[in-house]
């Protein structure tokens, strides 16, 4: 199973209703994952998606009840992305094309939001906003958001890289058809260490191109 997310809380201090900016700390979002296998049978997992943000660094690890783990680290909005992968007893930083990434930020430059008023819920501590989200031709989603957080950070979710608010429950389709649910868990802003946001010493950067000929 391959997930590339780019992709995404019960909160630890009291609010009030101004609105701050997540520039450090830690979200956390429980994630459960909807797909078909090959006897085309419903199955499901469950997990959580940590996101971990100091300035323009990002890394997102999910980890499931199967034990299958993606991490994803990336470098500053302009330098490099990588998949940070264990085969066997080997240690891999995948370099990421993040070409792809910026054309889909530049195509998802301008969102289109349709707030709606019904079905609003307190999600984690927060009293919801809810908004239909449509970037160009993609597939319209339904986002529970709060407008006490503003995001800046344009790799903290991919999929609307311009909507400014945290969202506290979305939902992701993938190509191969699985649905990947996310509800927020908790925001914790405070200072993060640098070396979580550093390649491990025992991964060997390689290229996207050199790992396919492997797995081959």
């Amino acid at each position: 199973m391959r997930f590339l997310f780019f992709l995404p809380l019960i909160y630890c201090s009291l609010l009030t209703s101004a609105q701050h900016s997540f520039i450090e700390g830690q979200i956390v979002y429980s994630v459960s994952i909807d797909h078909i296998n090959e006897k085309e049978a419903k199955q499901k997992q469950s997990g959580v998606l940590n996101i971990s943000l100091k300035e323009n660094s990002v890394l997102k690890e999910l980890t499931l009840g199967s034990g299958f783990r993606n991490t994803m680290l990336f470098k500053g909005l302009s330098k490099a992305g990588y998949s940070l992968r264990v085969v066997g007893d080997e240690h891999y930083a995948l370099e990421i094309d993040t070409t792809q990434l910026k054309q889909k930020r530049l195509k998802c430059a301008t969102l289109s939001v349709e707030h709606l008023t019904s079905d609003i819920i307190t999600i984690a501590n927060f009293k919801t906003e809810k908004a239909i989200l449509k970037c160009n031709n993609a597939m319209p989603m339904i986002v529970y958001y709060t407008k006490e957080w503003n995001i800046h950070n344009q790799q903290l979710f991919e999929n609307f890289p311009s909507f400014a608010y945290l969202p506290l429950s979305f939902e992701l389709k993938n190509e191969d058809g699985s649905v990947l649910h996310l509800e927020l868990l908790k925001i914790e802003e405070r200072p993060m260490d640098n070396s979580l946001f550093e390649i491990p010493k025992d991964y060997k950067i390689i290229s996207d191109k050199e790992y396919r000929a492997w797995q081959h």
